[in-house]
């Protein structure tokens, strides 16, 4: 007899839908499930495990519990050999009617979300369908995460209150950033809060300056139109200003090259920390070359300088949108910069 999703009720009705399901995406749909089912309950793990008197005396913090679900939920998205390789926990039993609630809905967000593969991410559908109360809730042990002073135990848990805001809403995940750190041979998953949260944080860190990098190369040709401009290289343009002009151009190539760099060494398996930083000091080098020549107290004299070449009014508009463009990029291109220094201090040893 053929089960419906309206159907599910317990475990045995559950397992015959999976059944039913064809065979090679039933594994995948069965993880999905599995992983929704325990995410909603992690807030009650996270509370007994690293706050409860009991935790204290085994020494267990809440790595533990969250890390079995962050693995279960990538393997759900990205199944490869290293995922599979990881650890999986099962989902909590409870046969309250607010889980197969949920479960149902499950079953729902995966028939109509799923890839061809049976992959699907967590991320496709908000993680609670009506009522779901538990104590404690996440709102307040996500308070308790945020103030944790403890001086052995305490952490900074940023990445994992992010993570799971995300999941609760239903939120796009990172997922290229998600299973580097599921597979990463960096972090010691049985090291303390401490020391894996400060692993996950240097990755986390890594693929923000990648993203910043994509996003301002992206914006490279209001750059060039600067620079290219025949207007801005008019004879009417004061001496002193083409010169600075010659100084800009240079150094505008300088960022493009060096963020160049940048990102290909980011991208590297192992990047190394010295290539890094004198990246980064290349960059807060060139940006502050441009933002003192040309963003600077001459801006009015080229703002001036450009209405003559092409008309007063289009020139003085024409000339503010772009010098605003170079500051803004220029600036961002300068956070780039020390971001890649201060990335590099803690693996250097500095």
């Amino acid at each position: 007899m053929t089960i419906s999703i309206d159907d599910i009720k317990d475990e045995d009705s559950l397992t015959a839908w999976l059944n039913e399901r064809p065979e090679a995406v039933r594994q995948n749909c069965a993880v999905f499930i599995a992983a929704r089912s325990a995410l909603r309950v992690l807030p009650i793990a996270v509370e007994g495990l690293q706050f409860s008197d009991w935790s204290r005396k085994r020494d267990l913090t809440a790595i533990a519990c969250v890390s079995g679900a962050f693995i279960s939920s990538v393997a759900a998205k990205l199944p490869t050999d290293d995922m599979r390789n990881a650890a999986l926990r099962p989902a909590r039993r409870a046969a309250t009617a607010a889980v197969w609630r949920n479960v149902r809905a499950d079953c729902v967000v995966w028939v109509n979300h799923a890839a061809a593969d049976g992959t699907c991410g967590i991320d496709v559908a908000p993680l609670i369908d009506g009522e779901f109360n538990i104590s404690p809730d996440w709102p307040v042990v996500r308070e308790k995460l945020l103030n944790d002073n403890d001086p052995k135990r305490g952490a900074d848990w940023s990445f994992w209150i992010e993570w799971y805001d995300n999941i609760l809403r239903g939120d796009p995940q990172d997922w290229d950033m998600l299973y580097e750190i599921a597979v990463s041979q960096d972090i010691d998953w049985e090291a303390t809060s401490r020391e894996v949260n400060a692993a996950i944080a240097r990755i986390v860190e890594k693929h923000r300056l990648l993203r910043e990098i994509a996003h301002l190369k992206a914006q490279r040709h209001q750059l060039v139109s600067l620079t290219a401009s025949a207007e801005m290289r008019s004879h009417n343009m004061p001496p002193e200003l083409v010169d600075d002009e010659a100084w800009v151009t240079q150094s505008i190539q300088i960022i493009w090259d060096t963020m160049d760099e940048a990102e290909e060494e980011l991208r590297e398996e192992k990047p190394e920390p010295s290539r890094l930083k004198y990246l980064g000091e290349v960059l807060l080098k060139a940006t502050a070359e441009v933002i003192i020549r040309y963003c600077g107290p001459k801006a009015d004299i080229m703002v001036t300088a450009f209405a003559k070449a092409i008309g007063t009014t289009a020139g003085v508009a024409a000339a503010g949108w772009l010098i605003t463009q170079l500051a803004t990029q220029a600036e961002v291109a300068r956070k780039i910069g020390n971001g890649l220094v201060e990335f590099a201090k803690p693996l250097l040893g500095g």
